[in-house]
């Protein structure tokens, strides 16, 4: 607490990798770009109570190019935040620390944490703030839509120029909807057209939008689902294999919690009652995967026979496991 943050003589000091008090939070870096900054930069600031609140002792600045993603931005600022703890490090053994500065707390604004929400195109959006969120996401976790009911992630894009690389008719498609180029995929925003430079289809390596054009035989006017999908949980239909092993750990938490009404703890002839671990998922056995529950703990729990045979003196009926 505030005890522990005024221990040290020169107290805590935190590298944080936005202009404060502009982005405070988990993940400045990815909102600067997705938010359209022109600038970033690194704040060495003393730690107090609070979200990033405190007071900054050196700010450096950076620009953010119109190429700029978060993977490169993180490692321009890396350095610059090194070399500016350097900096405080050297004043600070000749005692001439500069001058903190107060933060604005009223110009502050926050850059939430990265959800599976983020991560999924609108494409009733215009391509400028498109390219910022697919820039914001590269190289993890990527910018996502929907091509032919699978994830398809979008490493690279550009904004394409209404030149003699664009033809002005094509732009009338339909939003969301793919449109070819001299055999180059773009596809249609708010305002125009979004070329697509590198994307990986899921599960498949990444490549080249070229490459995937050609091998996935795109054709004009298909749609991408990006906005229609907008949850947390969106992507393709539910999983069977993964619904069975839900209902496989469900049932396995009641079972567990039967035994432990059920379970004779004072009697000299059974030992202690197994433990999840023993008894679950992870449960480190050969058969894995391979056994049902009740097998697996007969044969992870050799004291079962005695406890069923327990059960049934006391109770004169066949135990539930």
């Amino acid at each position: 607490g505030r005890r522990l943050l005024r221990t040290p003589r020169l107290r805590f000091v935190n590298v944080h990798a936005s202009l404060l008090p502009k982005l405070r939070g988990a993940a400045p870096i990815q909102r600067a770009i997705m938010e359209g900054h022109e600038k970033s930069g690194v704040c060495i600031m003393r730690m107090q109570l609070g979200l990033d609140k405190g007071p900054v002792y050196i700010r450096k600045e950076t620009d953010i190019t119109a190429e700029e993603t978060s993977g490169t931005l993180h490692d321009k600022l890396a350095d610059i935040g090194a070399l500016a703890l350097k900096e405080f490090i050297a004043a600070a053994i000749e005692d001439k620390i500069p001058k903190a500065q107060i933060q604005e707390h009223d110009d502050a604004t926050y850059a939430e944490k990265i959800t599976g929400k983020d991560e999924w195109i609108d494409w009733q959006r215009t391509s400028r703030q498109i390219d910022c969120q697919i820039r914001g996401l590269a190289p993890r976790p990527g910018a996502c839509t929907h091509f032919r009911g699978q994830r398809l992630r979008i490493l690279e894009a550009s904004i394409a120029q209404m030149t003699t690389e664009v033809p002005i008719d094509t732009t009338d498609a339909p939003i969301g909807t793919i449109v070819l180029i001299k055999k180059e995929p773009y596809v249609q925003c708010q305002d125009g057209l979004l070329k697509l430079d590198k994307i990986q289809l899921q599960g498949k390596k990444a490549c080249a939008g070229r490459d995937f054009a050609n091998g996935y035989r795109l054709t004009e006017g298909e749609a991408l689902e990006g906005a229609a999908l907008n949850s947390p949980n969106q992507g393709a239909a539910p999983n069977p294999q993964k619904q069975n092993h839900e209902t496989q750990i469900q049932e396995k938490r009641e079972t567990l919690l039967l035994l432990h009404r059920l379970w004779p703890r004072r009697s000299p002839m059974v030992g202690p009652l197994p433990s999840l671990w023993c008894l679950g998922h992870n449960a480190r056995s050969s058969q894995r995967g391979k056994l049902s529950f009740r097998k697996r703990f007969r044969l992870l729990c050799p004291l079962s026979r005695r406890v069923k045979t327990h059960y049934r003196a006391h109770h004169r009926r066949k135990p539930p496991f």
